[in-house]
């Protein structure tokens, strides 16, 4: 659960929904996109990196062992570790 704001959008992601949901930041902050992370269970939250470009969000699923999604802006390209 959390959000973070790069390049003049929200990012939102929230208990136990696969979807990243991205907003504008400027009114009337509509919704632009909400792609879904194939793997994605139990997020718990989010941060981004301007200078990478990347959005990086925690899952806590399979008892608490954890994962890091990382995706550039546009959430077209995923990966994970942990």
């Amino acid at each position: 659960m959390g959000l973070t704001v790069m390049r003049g959008q929200l990012y939102i992601v929230h208990h136990r929904s696969p979807k990243v949901y991205i907003h504008s930041t400027t009114d009337p902050f509509i919704r632009l996109n909400q792609p879904k992370l194939d793997g994605l269970v139990w997020p718990r939250g989010i941060a981004s990196s301007q200078r990478q470009g990347r959005v990086f969000i925690t899952d806590w699923y399979r008892t608490f062992r954890g994962r890091l999604w990382s995706a550039n802006d546009d959430i077209t390209e995923v990966g994970h570790q942990l």
